[in-house]
């Protein structure tokens, strides 16, 4: 673990005052010269506090040892034992900062010792600190809020949560990811009847049935018809479609389109508009008192149709034996055999009842994307070996101001994915099967070998000379994008894996390999991974 990643909360010495000025530089610059070790890519370590003597190197070289040990000790931060625990962990950044939302919506902020760096949100009344902390970090907020659903406090977050909150978070996430949000969602009566999007509303989580019966237009259901259009359909949003996707969710959402007989859906009838819920935010229902037993006994809650600890993104994937339709276009029959893997089963109860599945053409989906005959592809989670995964190299190169001002035609769905293919044919790179089958699925290709016939790019030549003029004759040599890697692909992220021995130091001169981070045309954070020595990444075959 480098330096910089360490944080001391604070450093207190001991002493007369001649030594502690003497001391304090000496020690600090050892600090930062400290063999901190690793404890994880993303995994964050809280520890209460050290207590050391010796001269600077000393207190150093104990301090990053007792890291280690306590590092090995540490208690998961979700579970009751932390409040007395010498150190904890988190999984990620989103699964810490969803821990703290959950406390402040419990009320138990201010009292968990590894809260006392928060104290701008803990000191804050819960529904402001929620606004602040969703919206200091957007690009995080469905991962964190996806965290939050597994919890018996995800009810509570959106009954506290006001339509004014809500359109600061949404303007948040807005601004951060690029997207030109509506104020307001146009009349999507007609939208909601198409199979797709009946099906992607049948996946919302179950504690949004607190908003049936609202207006679509409330910004607390616009929040939440954007992050089940961020996790299902990325693409769109980026495209002048997205106003009227989130139209189409959000009524679907606030008239429970989806929804078959509340009590075979096992959730309570949708209110009357403008009325409030009787049930406070603490009074949980027989399933949710038992969820949070289990939580304060260190036990993983378990929901209906779901194992395991970790929750499924927020919203889960489409169910095949529920029978709804996985594809947008053009659902599974005898006739049109399906463009993708069959999608994994749901693992979380939906509150909505699942659409019988259809055997002609999205209307509403064509509609949505009238100009081009490619529909979407469901944001699916993918997990591959590849030998041009290289290839993701270029998304810095596309995400060049002066590239992007060139490529002005986003309509079609998945853009950014085309735009990638296209310019690695350009460049003589045809992807292998496993990565031509990604690309494929992605732009919503029926046969992977269609990946050569997609139109050129806006001003493709003048493109090639900026990516020469940049980069020299490395841009247009196709085997410096043949490298072996492992694509780890979700609803939110891209992760590309590479041998730490495939490093290319022309490559990092040029800075092709830096993470690109948040693209808006892909939906997606992508990021790359070197292995460490030659261990290989997960996955690859020794």
């Amino acid at each position: 673990m480098a330096a910089a990643q360490v944080t001391l909360a604070r450093v207190e010495m001991r002493g007369s005052r001649a030594a502690v000025a003497r001391g304090r530089a000496p020690l600090l610059a050892a600090l930062d010269r400290a063999p901190w070790p690793e404890v994880g890519a993303e995994r964050l370590l809280f520890i209460r506090h050290l207590s050391l003597r010796g001269t600077p190197q000393d207190i150093a070289w104990h301090a990053a040892e007792a890291t280690r040990q306590l590092a090995a000790q540490s208690v998961d931060a979700w579970l009751p034992a932390a409040d007395q625990a010498a150190a904890v962990h988190f999984a990620s950044r989103a699964a810490q900062r969803a821990c703290l939302l959950v406390d402040l919506l419990a009320g138990r902020a201010g009292e968990r010792w590894f809260w006392r760096r928060e104290q701008r949100l803990t000191r804050l009344p819960p529904g402001s600190a929620i606004v602040e902390l969703l919206a200091e970090e957007p690009l995080l907020s469905a991962e964190i809020l996806a965290h939050v659903e597994r919890t018996p406090f995800a009810g509570a977050f959106w009954r506290r949560l006001d339509n004014a909150a809500a359109g600061q978070i949404v303007g948040a996430i807005g601004q951060a990811a690029g997207w030109a949000l509506p104020a307001a969602p146009a009349p999507a009566e007609r939208l909601v009847a198409d199979a797709g999007l009946r099906a992607a509303l049948a996946q919302a989580p179950a504690s949004w049935h607190c908003l049936f019966g609202r207006a679509a237009g409330e910004a607390v259901v616009q929040l939440a018809a954007l992050l089940l259009a961020w996790q299902r359909f990325p693409a769109l949003l980026g495209t002048p479609h997205g106003a009227r996707l989130l139209a189409a969710l959000a009524y679907g959402i606030a008239h429970g389109t989806a929804a078959a007989d509340p009590a075979e859906a096992g959730r309570t009838p949708p209110r009357a508009a403008g009325a409030r819920s009787t049930e406070t935010d603490t009074a949980l229902p027989e399933r949710g008192a038992a969820a949070f037993a289990a939580h304060r006994a260190g036990k993983p809650a378990v929901r209906a149709g779901q194992g395991g600890r970790e929750p499924p993104a927020l919203p889960a994937a489409p169910s095949a034996a529920a029978g709804v339709a996985t594809d947008l276009a053009l659902p599974a029959t005898s006739e049109n055999p399906p463009r993708r893997p069959a999608a994994a089963p749901a693992r979380a109860a939906a509150p909505f009842a699942a659409a019988p599945a259809t055997t002609g053409e999205s209307d509403a989906v064509r509609r949505l994307a009238a100009d081009d005959s490619a529909v979407p592809a469901l944001a699916a989670e993918h997990d591959f070996l590849t030998r041009c995964g290289g290839l993701f190299y270029l998304l810095n190169f596309l995400a060049l101001a002066a590239v992007q001002a060139r490529l002005d035609e986003r309509a079609p769905a998945a853009c950014g994915w085309r735009w990638l293919v296209r310019l690695g044919y350009c460049l003589g790179l045809v992807p292998d099967p496993p990565l031509a089958g990604f690309l494929a699925v992605e732009i919503g290709l029926d046969d992977p070998g269609e990946l050569a016939t997609l139109p050129p790019l806006p001003a493709e030549s003048a493109l090639l000379q900026i990516g020469m003029a940049r980069y020299g004759p490395l841009f247009s040599v196709a085997e410096h994008y043949l490298r072996a890697a492992r694509v780890v692909v979700t609803r939110s992220h891209v992760d590309v894996h590479f041998r730490l021995a495939d490093a290319s130091l022309p490559v990092r001169r040029a800075g092709l390999d830096v993470n690109p981070g948040w693209l808006p045309w892909l939906g997606r954070v992508v990021s790359f991974h070197y292995g460490s020595g030659d261990a290989p990444p997960p996955g690859f075959p020794p």
